[in-house]
């Protein structure tokens, strides 16, 4: 349950932060946004519910990742970032990097999605 309610409040801003950020830098849109703005915002929910419950686990599992949230959170983001690139190339959503989209990706995952993630989990465990 963690994973639902830890995964979903980043989501909107996150793919909203990053939209802005990568046009703002005249790059194109985030790959999940070939599908139309409210499919990637959706489908940004989904793919974050399922982080959130992997790292609610690892949390649980782990005593230092729960007792370290800021630092578990914002490693944990970018960790998810570098994994979902991965999943892009696989998925032929990307093709090719430049500089200044991976730092908002790694931005939106750190603090949008990780950071937002472990403090909730962290809290939830430590109740």
């Amino acid at each position: 349950m963690d994973g639902l309610v830890a995964g979903l409040p980043g989501t909107a801003a996150f793919q909203l932060f990053l939209y802005g950020a990568l046009r703002a830098a005249h790059l194109p849109p985030p790959p999940l946004w070939t599908y139309g703005a409210v499919a990637a915002i959706l489908l940004q929910g989904a793919i974050s519910i399922a982080w959130a419950a992997a790292f609610s686990y690892l949390a649980r599992t782990r005593a230092n990742v729960a007792a370290h949230p800021y630092l578990s959170g914002v490693v944990y983001g970018a960790v998810v970032m570098v994994l979902m690139q991965i999943v892009y190339v696989f998925a032929n959503l990307v093709h090719g990097w430049r500089a200044p989209g991976l730092a908002a990706e790694l931005i939106a995952n750190s603090i949008f999605f990780g950071l937002p993630v472990s403090l909730w989990v962290s809290r939830r465990i430590d109740r």
